[in-house]
């Protein structure tokens, strides 16, 4: 079983990708307080939140959570009116959904 790391996952996620809590608080309408907690281990978020958080840092939610290997996303295509990341296509031959059900990334989405 995994060990859960989301605190350490989390902080060290938002330096590298050198975004600010301001920034992520402005974008995704989460709070300050919210992301402080979930980096210090005060709260868990739900999987709401979670979905959130990782599709804003572009990682997925198991990695976030446990650790886990990031995804590498390759380039975006378009699946009828949706985009889809072409590596989990390609890799894991996912359908086009609204969300990529292994990587979590928002589909109507290019970034």
């Amino acid at each position: 079983m995994s060990e859960y790391k989301l605190p350490e996952m989390l902080r060290k996620t938002i330096d590298g990708k050198n975004v600010t809590v301001k920034a992520i608080v402005k974008d995704t309408g989460l709070t300050g307080a919210q992301i402080s907690n979930y980096s210090h281990g005060k709260n868990v978020p739900s999987a709401q939140v979670l979905f959130t958080l990782s599709n804003y840092l572009g990682v997925s939610a198991d990695y976030l959570l446990t650790g886990g290997k990031p995804i590498d996303h390759g380039e975006w295509i378009y699946r009828g009116d949706m985009m889809q990341c072409n590596r989990c296509l390609r890799e894991y031959k996912i359908s086009p959904y609204n969300y990529c059900p292994y990587c979590g990334r928002d589909m109507r989405d290019k970034g």
